[in-house]
C-alpha cells in the first residue's frame, strides 16, 4: 500500500483532491470553492466535478450564473471512496485497537516515520515505536507473540511490512541521553496508539 496516500491505486490526484473538498464540508460549494480547496486549477476542478456529477456521486444545483456541487452522500459509491481516502486513518485506528488488547501492556506504542509524516510510498515499512514495561525482556513468550502476532495482520492489512523499534524503558533514557536524532523524530511526527503520550514518556525518561 502507497503509505502517503493509499488512495492512489484507484483514485487520480485530481479526484482525490475534489472529494476531499466536497466531503469537508456540508455546505454546497462553487466551482470556485471546489478549485481553491482542492488546491487545483478551475479548469482541473471543473473536469473532475463534471465527472462526478456524470456518474451521480456530485449534486450540482444552479445558484443565478454558477453551479453549487454538494457531496450525494447516500449514493453507494461514496462511503467506500471515503474509506479508500481515510486508509491511513483507518489503519492507525486499527493498529490502536490491536495493541491496546495486548495481554502484556506495553509502557508506550506509537507510529512513528513515513506512515506518521504520511510521506511514504508503497515500499515503505509502517514505523512502529513500542517499550516494553520493566520485568519484561525482548525474548518474553507473551510478549513476542504479540507483537509478531500484529506484525502478521498489518502485512494482510496493507501489504507492507511493520518494522517495531523495540526499547525498554533504559534505552529510551539512553537514547535521550546520547541525544539520538530519533529521539526529536519521536517528538515530532509519532502518532500514539497505546501507553503514556510520548512526551510524558520522554519526559519521565530524563529524570
Amino acid at each position: 500500500m502507497d503509505i502517503g496516500e493509499p488512495a492512489s491505486v484507484v483514485l487520480s490526484t485530481s479526484t482525490r483532491a475534489v472529494l476531499r473538498a466536497l466531503a469537508g464540508t456540508t455546505q454546497p460549494l462553487t466551482g470556485r470553492d471546489v478549485a481553491r480547496v482542492s488546491s487545483l486549477s478551475q479548469n482541473g476542478a471543473h473536469k473532475v466535478l463534471v465527472q462526478l456529477v456524470e456518474h451521480g456521486l456530485v449534486q450540482a444545483e444552479p445558484a443565478g450564473r454558477a453551479l453549487l456541487y454538494t457531496l450525494r452522500r447516500q449514493h453507494l459509491l461514496v462511503e467506500p471512496l471515503l474509506e479508500i481516502l481515510n486508509a491511513r486513518e483507518r489503519l492507525v485506528a486499527r493498529l490502536a485497537t490491536a495493541v491496546r488488547e495486548w495481554q502484556v501492556a506495553p509502557v508506550h506504542v506509537s507510529v512513528f516515520g513515513s506512515a506518521a509524516r504520511g510521506d511514504g510510498g508503497v515500499s515503505s515499512d509502517i514505523d512502529v515505536l513500542v517499550v516494553r514495561p520493566d520485568g519484561i525482556d525482548m525474548d518474553h513468550p507473551g510478549w513476542r507473540q504479540q507483537l509478531d502476532a500484529v506484525g502478521a495482520v498489518v502485512h494482510e492489512w496493507t501489504g507492507n511490512r511493520l518494522s517495531w523499534l523495540e526499547f525498554g524503558t533504559e534505552e529510551v533514557s539512553d537514547a535521550i541521553s546520547g541525544g539520538e536524532a530519533i529521539v526529536a523524530e519521536w517528538r515530532r511526527d509519532s502518532i500514539a496508539l497505546a501507553g503514556e503520550p510520548v512526551d510524558e514518556l520522554l519526559r519521565e525518561a530524563r529524570r
